[in-house]
């Protein structure tokens, strides 16, 4: 059973700062607690592969390739790992207000009786939610708090510039 969850948030800045600082990957700790290591074993302009290890529930630890496609978009697929195929997929959009990120994550649950269980009741509620938020959340408030992020200043995460997030599966 394939599973897609889309989390996604507006900042109020322009779509290449949030590209420029979402494409700073190797920085992800500081935006996502989750992340307890980070290691790049290459990169270059346009690629990258990088080793995680999380701190949740379970301990686990995955590899990424990323390509990056300014100022549009930054996919990842999971070479190893638990979820090895797992598609990451960060889009960004202009819009009125700034630009809207979203983090789209693609991935198959081969468990037949159990799979929508698994993939969003579990997998995406406890792990991919939580870090994908986090990243969300942490990167809006650095950017909208930066001096040059929009002649209106920060605004407050409660307002209605949170995280949100939706589930497809088939």
């Amino acid at each position: 059973m394939r599973i897609e969850t889309v989390d996604s948030i507006v900042i109020h800045a322009p779509r290449e700062k949030v590209y420029a600082l979402a494409q700073k990957v190797e920085e992800y700790g500081r935006y996502a607690p989750q992340y307890k290591k980070y290691e790049v074993v290459e990169r270059d302009e346009r690629h990258i592969v990088i080793r995680r290890w999380a701190k949740t529930i379970l301990p686990f630890s995955w590899t990424s390739e990323g390509t990056f496609a300014p100022p549009h978009t930054i996919r990842f697929v999971q070479t190893d790992g638990r979820l090895r195929g797992m598609e990451t997929l960060w889009q960004f959009e202009p819009v009125e207000e700034g630009t809207q990120v979203r983090i789209v994550h693609r991935f198959e649950v081969n468990i037949p009786l159990i799979a929508r269980w698994v993939g969003y009741g579990f997998l995406y509620r406890f792990f991919i939610r939580p870090i994908a938020q986090a990243l969300l959340r942490n990167l809006k408030a650095d950017l909208e708090t930066s001096a040059d992020a929009t002649s209106e200043g920060p605004r407050d995460l409660k307002e209605k510039g949170g995280p949100n997030h939706g589930t497809t599966v088939t």
